[in-house]
């Protein structure tokens, strides 16, 4: 039998940002602590992680260029709404959006629910077994009293993470949630 071509993408990053003061009012008074980026290669039917960099506020030039020339789309978790929106006052996205998956806004759209019961840590749970820390409240206290090396951390499993939701929900079509109907992909 002959095999058939993937038509994952071969690379993918994932793109998750920390932030060290927090608006969820006026995303874009939020203080970006780090923008974490986590890049995957396609291998034997499996991403294999390549490389992680957490980019501080005075190295955001670099992120901006290494995401403009990433042959591969971007893959985020709520990115249009709260990452892209705290990056905007930092770097130019016109090039970097185009080529973004947000898999919230996927899942919120086939969602008959709305924002119901589409938490990142659940949907990890519930589809891939993969846990998120339980940081993420914490994680500008963590950043402001030093304690840098954990948010880094805590940033690469949300990549992990987000990686597992979408590669899940693109190859079995389906994800299981905290909703009364789930979604499914035709």
């Amino acid at each position: 039998m002959a095999k058939t071509k993937s038509t994952m993408p071969k690379n993918v990053c994932v793109l998750d940002i920390e932030t060290s003061k927090t608006d969820f009012h006026w995303k874009a008074n939020s203080s970006l602590a780090i923008a974490g980026v986590k890049s995957f290669t396609m291998r034997n039917g499996r991403y294999e992680p390549k490389s992680f960099r957490a980019y501080r506020v005075h190295e955001l030039a670099e992120l901006e260029s290494y995401l403009n020339a990433f042959e591969g789309p971007v893959i985020g978790y709520n990115v249009f709404d709260f990452d892209y929106a705290v990056l905007e006052g930092y770097i130019d996205l016109s090039k970097i959006i185009p080529k973004t998956v947000d898999v919230f806004h996927v899942l919120r759209d086939l969602n008959s629910l709305g924002m119901r019961g589409l938490k990142l840590g659940v949907l990890a749970q519930l589809n891939c077994g993969s846990t998120k820390t339980d940081l993420g409240s914490q994680v500008a206290a963590l950043w402001n009293s030093g304690k840098e090396d954990e948010v880094v951390a805590y940033n690469e499993n949300d990549c992990d993470i987000t990686l597992q939701v979408w590669h899940h929900a693109i190859t079995k079509r389906r994800i299981i949630g905290q909703f009364k109907e789930s979604p499914s992909f035709t």
